[in-house]
């Protein structure tokens, strides 16, 4: 089925939306507060090393279904993963994430059979619920998670009428191999390298050679696009984000019950133009069919804090903070979009909270702590935790925008325009948006250079021009006619 815009949408201020979406949803977005809670953790491969794609994207499968229903909440794939190995001990895990059940599984291949034991476990006491061993055929496998997702569910006390769990689990794919490749794929991407997502593009690609009716693989190529767009790719983002929106309308095509797909969908939404009900659209529909999807909730949160309604941005990033609390993604932009919403006590907390979960990607999250350092004028600190992340990530270059916004307003104008020559630098390598340069020309008092980057921003598409209105370090520029002419075309007045 074609992908349905909303009508009635174009023209209408984003900041008071009042389209067809949302009486379509005013009764509550689907959540599941007081419903079970359960982490999957990854299945512990007992053979070929070469073979740990297999229980990776089989844990992966099993939580995607689990996160389409509403009945059960499931932690993410980001959050579990860190949970490996065949020593994991229920009762600790049930501490730090707070679930009602632990899933623990093992597979052992032996020659074109796989030999799986599962088994789900009561956190309080560790003693089991539910066991249970299968075997499959090595061409069979895919049906593997669609059984367990089932036996989770009834261990768990959740039943699911026939329609619901038809929408749990996807087809069948025709072709094995499709599969084993698309697992191959999900590997690949979650190891999140420029080598890395070049690997996954060509397993996608085979993958859906094989089956053309995969909507699952086409949704995770948009995926892929969508984040080779956000600095990982050697193309302009707008190449790669019209890729990504060509992949989700055909997975959309396909299965138009894909949350992940409608999620994507959104995601590449500048592409098209700066249609912000639309992607609202997309990002509520995703939420719809996968209420445990923990991406979608990210992004619309970032959306809502975009169009300037921070109280319902806020609660969508705590949602999703809750499925996936050891991912940067929702933790980082939790703390980051409280600061932008001015609520600064609250987001410090929240950054040292995530620092203390996540100490691996301390460096990455030291942009957010720079920015609530920056909001709160204390401008050394900032400084200090925004070199850090530019020495670490030069794929984004809008930190580097707020270090030379930092530099230009602390009275260090030399260090602003040494950010200036370095984004220079790295554009000689690399597609560089110029919205980070409008940062430290705003910053420099240099009006009309920041304006005329903000404009190479709207012809380059880049989705931060949806910060136009929010994003405090454009702040002096809002009286310009030329800002609030780039605001209307952005289609976000008033």
């Amino acid at each position: 089925m074609p992908v349905r815009r909303v009508p009635g949408t174009k023209g209408h201020g984003v900041f008071a939306i009042r389209s067809e979406v949302d009486s379509w949803l005013r009764s509550g977005m689907p959540r599941a507060s007081d419903a079970p809670k359960v982490a999957v953790l990854p299945f512990f491969n007992t053979g070929e090393p070469d073979q740990e794609y297999v229980s990776e994207g089989i844990t992966e499968t099993i939580i995607n279904a689990l996160s389409r229903t509403p009945r059960v909440r499931v932690m993410a794939w980001s959050t579990v993963r860190r949970y490996r190995g065949p020593d994991v001990d229920p009762r600790q895990i049930g501490r730090e994430l707070g679930v009602r059940g632990v899933v623990f599984g093992r597979l052992i291949r032996r020659n074109s059979f796989w030999q799986v034991s599962a088994e789900l476990v009561d956190p309080q006491d560790g003693a089991q619920i539910w066991g249970n061993q299968y075997a499959r055929p090595v061409v069979d496998l895919q049906t593997l998670p669609h059984q367990i997702t089932d036996d989770i569910l009834a261990g768990l006390g959740v039943r699911l009428k026939v329609e619901e769990r038809r929408h749990l689990l996807p087809r069948v794919v025709s072709n094995p191999e499709a599969f084993d490749l698309f697992l191959k794929a999900r590997h690949h991407l979650n190891l999140f390298t420029e080598a890395d997502l070049k690997a996954t593009m060509e397993c996608l690609e085979r993958a859906v050679q094989l089956d053309p009716e995969y909507a699952e693989a086409y949704a995770e190529m948009a995926h892929c696009y969508t984040m080779m767009g956000t600095g990982y790719g050697d193309l302009p983002p707008r190449e790669f984000f019209a890729k990504a929106d060509w992949a989700a309308r055909k997975a959309l095509e396909i299965d138009d019950t894909l949350g992940e797909a409608h999620c994507a969908l959104a995601a590449s939404g500048p592409h098209r133009g700066f249609d912000w009900p639309f992607i609202e659209h997309e990002l509520r529909r995703a939420i719809e069919l996968s209420p445990g999807y923990s991406t979608s909730h990210a992004f619309y949160g970032t959306l809502l804090s975009g169009l300037g309604r921070f109280d319902e941005a806020i609660e969508e990033l705590r949602w999703g903070a809750e499925l996936d609390p050891y991912s940067v993604l929702t933790r980082g932009n939790l703390a980051f979009h409280l600061a932008m919403a001015g609520r600064l006590d609250e987001a410090e907390e929240e950054i040292q909270s995530a620092m203390q979960a996540i100490p691996n990607h301390a460096g990455v999250l030291c942009y957010m702590r720079g920015v609530i350092h920056e909001r709160r004028g204390r401008y050394p600190e900032a400084i200090e935790d925004l070199q850090k992340v530019s020495g670490v990530d030069v794929r984004h270059t809008i930190p580097l925008g707020v270090l030379g916004y930092v530099y230009a307003v602390s009275g260090q104008p030399e260090a602003a325009r040494g950010v200036l020559a370095r984004l220079d630098e790295i554009a000689a390598r690399k597609p560089v948006s110029h919205f980070s340069k409008a940062l430290i020309y705003a910053g420099l008092h240099e009006t009309d250079r920041a304006l005329d980057c903000l404009e190479r921003s709207y012809e380059e598409k880049t989705p931060f021009l949806l910060f136009l209105k929010t994003y405090p370090w454009l702040e002096n520029l809002r009286e310009q006619e030329r800002f609030k002419e780039l605001v209307q075309r952005a289609g976000l007045a008033d």
